[in-house]
């Protein structure tokens, strides 16, 4: 059987608290534009070999990073889910500012392919409104 295509329309990009399994990620708010790739770098011990290739058994998986810029339509619902991450604690309708932020995993689920990352942590959050009607709607 051909494995389906993914399609950007069809995919969906849900948010739940660090170690959270799949079948239970609850918060998917809609997504305008998503931007998302993983960079991952390999420890490789130095050393004179004899020789100039790399040996793959002296090689590991080290860290990676998560970057790329999510869109989102503004809501309530949304400013809900998103400034405690943001600002690192509180509740709704306030919000405290926290002295570190909390960490999240990211699931894109597409049809064909599902990528988690986890120990996510917001570095960057910006806010941009424009009258209806606006024809350079979001980016001014």
């Amino acid at each position: 059987m051909p494995q389906p295509a993914s399609m950007g329309s069809q995919s969906r990009l849900s948010m739940a608290a660090a170690g959270t399994a799949i079948a239970s990620y609850s918060e998917a708010p809609r997504v305008r534009q998503r931007v998302a790739r993983q960079t991952q770098t390999i420890l490789q011990t130095g050393g004179i070999r004899g020789t100039r290739s790399h040996p793959a058994e002296r090689t590991r998986d080290g860290t990676y990073t998560v970057q790329g810029t999510i869109h989102y339509h503004g809501s309530k619902g949304l400013l809900d889910l998103l400034l405690p991450r943001i600002l690192g604690g509180g509740s709704s309708p306030t919000y405290t500012l926290a002295e570190t932020l909390p960490f999240f995993d990211c699931l894109i689920e597409r049809i064909a392919d599902r990528f988690v990352y986890g120990n996510c942590k917001v570095n960057k959050a910006v806010f941009k409104a424009a009258p209806p009607g606006c024809s350079n709607w979001p980016w001014s």
